[in-house]
């Protein structure tokens, strides 16, 4: 992916300038024209960074980073009010007034600074951060151009409390593990760094070898104590070069890949991305978006390296002519059941149809996978870090009751 800076003549013939990633800068043009701007010139000025979407290392498979989530309540308020019959600025301004502090608040008093500078309310958008925000303003572009703005913000506000019913779900599901995995670490540290040197003391003086398992978890203990700032160190230090690593052109997108074939959570990742891909573009093909861009507002959306780097492909292959379901299956990467039916519905004229049913498909099946696996993982969990105790309750217990036999 490169990044170009370009210049258009917009439909009211103001002159608009603006970056842009895109794969070449054919893609650049096409997406310009797509928008109905007509191209004066586009330059490339070097390497994209990642997208939004790509940036957030490996909890972007969930999504769960902070405002980068879509703004729900925003779009159903709006939805609620365009409805009711008042105009787009009277409506940003009255969630701006009732909000106060709010997110949506602080959000609708950007979107009216700019609508009242001149521009549009889906070009407003497009310079909000967020990974889902591409998709949004896509799609408010469609229904600005149709005519059917209400009608087009409404069906954002189910699919977006959908997105989010989904997200919901998944989080309470990693809930408890998280809490049992958290409270099982701090209780080993616990043990190690406080509760062992007390036994380290009443061992030094004792004339017997101590067990070969009470002298590791005694020397664990030393290290820990002795070393924490270095491990503190080791952790930041690995952190930040993971951080580094995943930023670089590529391997956000190799290590999704691994995720995705990885035993266990690779189906689990797989359906999670797949029920995203579908619904952003059933919403952006449902409400009037050309297949094309919407493939490269789906790309920027939907969380996931891989996925984002096959649709950039599959995007350039639908702008020379080929069909949309074999260029999906070219990796191999989605699930063969989406890519049938995707296909299904490009055959028969339905396929925005078709995206819905297969994300309304892939939504319970996530939500599914998600329960299934926290259902292995959490027995498993609670066996190895019980175990890890017991140890060390049997190392220490082994050298007392060795001490009182010496005694006696």
């Amino acid at each position: 992916m490169a990044r170009f800076r370009y210049k258009s003549v917009l439909p009211d013939g103001a002159v608009s300038e603006g970056e842009m990633e895109a794969p070449d800068r054919d893609a650049v043009v096409a997406r310009l024209q797509a928008a109905n701007q007509v191209p004066i010139r586009a330059d490339e000025i070097g390497p994209g960074p990642a997208p939004m979407a790509t940036r957030r290392g490996w909890r972007g498979w969930l999504a769960l980073s902070g405002r980068s989530r879509p703004p729900v309540t925003f779009m159903r308020q709006l939805a609620t009010l365009l409805g009711a019959g008042l105009s787009l600025d009277r409506a940003l301004g009255m969630i701006a007034e009732t909000g106060g502090r709010d997110p949506d608040a602080a959000l609708s008093r950007r979107l009216l600074d700019r609508i009242r500078q001149g521009q549009s309310f889906s070009r407003a958008l497009a310079f909000e951060p967020g990974a889902a925000l591409p998709a949004i303003a896509a799609t408010v572009r469609a229904g600005e151009a149709s005519g059917t703005l209400t009608l087009v913000l409404e069906r954002l506000a189910r699919e977006l409390e959908m997105a989010r019913r989904i997200r919901q779900q998944i989080n309470s599901a990693l809930t408890y593990p998280a809490i049992l995995l958290t409270v099982a670490a701090l209780s080993i540290v616990l043990l190690l760094t406080f509760v062992i040197p007390e036994f380290e003391a009443l061992f030094a003086g004792a004339a017997a070898e101590l067990p070969a398992a009470t002298r590791i978890v005694i020397g664990t203990a030393r290290f820990m104590r002795e070393w924490s700032w270095a491990l503190g160190l080791g952790v930041v230090v690995a952190w930040i070069a993971g951080r580094i690593a995943l930023g670089r052109p590529g391997m956000q997108a190799r290590f999704d890949r691994m995720l995705m074939q990885a035993p266990l959570i690779g189906p689990v990742t797989a359906r999670i991305v797949t029920e995203r891909m579908a619904r952003t573009l059933a919403l952006l093909v449902g409400n009037g978006v050309a297949l094309p861009e919407a493939i490269g507002t789906a790309a920027d959306a939907v969380g996931n390296g891989a996925v984002s780097a096959l649709l950039r492909r599959v995007e350039t292959r639908v702008r020379e002519g080929a069909m949309l379901a074999p260029s999906l299956d070219e990796d191999h990467l989605l699930p063969a059941l989406a890519v049938r039916l995707i296909a299904v519905g490009e055959q028969s004229g339905r396929l925005a149809e078709m995206l819905e049913k297969v994300a309304e498909i892939y939504e319970e099946e996530s939500a599914l996978a998600v329960r299934r696996l926290m259902g292995v993982l959490e027995p498993v969990l609670i066996l190895v870090l019980g175990m890890i105790v017991a140890a060390i309750i049997y190392a220490v217990l082994s050298a007392v009751l060795g001490l009182n036999q010496l005694a006696l």
